[in-house]
């Protein structure tokens, strides 16, 4: 099971939990995406083993789509504000839009880390993590139910259909992602929907 995850830019409490593969022609990313108390939590890694050296941060394009709901994510921190060995901390922009004509807007939630690696003499690894409350998302989750699918991508990163969970209401809680499915993981589970279904 996952320990709790701090967006401190360290990254050693990502190591147990699945990761997938976002891939374009140029560079290889793992990504993962849990639920966790109050909130998700999402992990970008550019990794240079695989790649020919581009391994740079991408603060934009993100995309959350959860049923008549699309979520845009934004980073607040600027690629030229990064220096190897460092870690560069930041917010995160949250721009929601449904299809009904809704709209929904937050600025700087959440919290976010970005750092530059460095893998080599020449080489560098742009890895960051970023945590938004449940409020940012309160619309999809009230509409949600146990079938509705939550995807995550970044055209910008994939030229795939991305990460898919499907869960509750509460917060997703099972991962379908290329190539591997993972279901009944408890740490996809948030601890006040282990708790409801105990009362049942």
């Amino acid at each position: 099971m996952a320990s709790s995850i701090k967006i401190d830019g360290k990254f050693n409490d990502w190591e147990d939990v699945p990761k997938s593969t976002w891939t374009t022609s140029a560079k290889p990313s793992a990504v993962a995406m849990i639920h966790q108390n109050d909130g998700f939590y999402f992990l970008v890694d550019i990794n240079p083993k695989l790649t020919n050296g581009y391994t740079t941060y991408q603060p934009a394009g993100y995309v959350l789509s959860v049923g008549k709901w699309t979520y845009y994510i934004t980073l607040s921190v600027n690629p030229w504000e990064l220096q190897t060995g460092k870690t560069k901390k930041g917010t995160v922009n949250v721009w929601g839009t449904s299809t009904s004509g809704a709209t929904y807007w937050n600025s700087s939630t959440g919290k976010l880390a970005v750092t530059r690696k460095r893998m080599g003499k020449d080489r560098t690894d742009d890895a960051f993590e970023w945590y938004i409350p449940d409020s940012a998302f309160k619309d999809a989750e009230q509409e949600a139910t146990s079938s509705t699918k939550w995807t995550f991508n970044n055209r910008n990163l994939n030229d795939g259909s991305g990460i898919t969970y499907q869960g509750a209401s509460t917060g997703p809680y099972m991962l379908a992602a290329a190539g591997f499915v993972l279901a009944g993981v408890g740490f996809f589970v948030p601890k006040y929907v282990r708790r409801r279904h105990e009362k049942a």
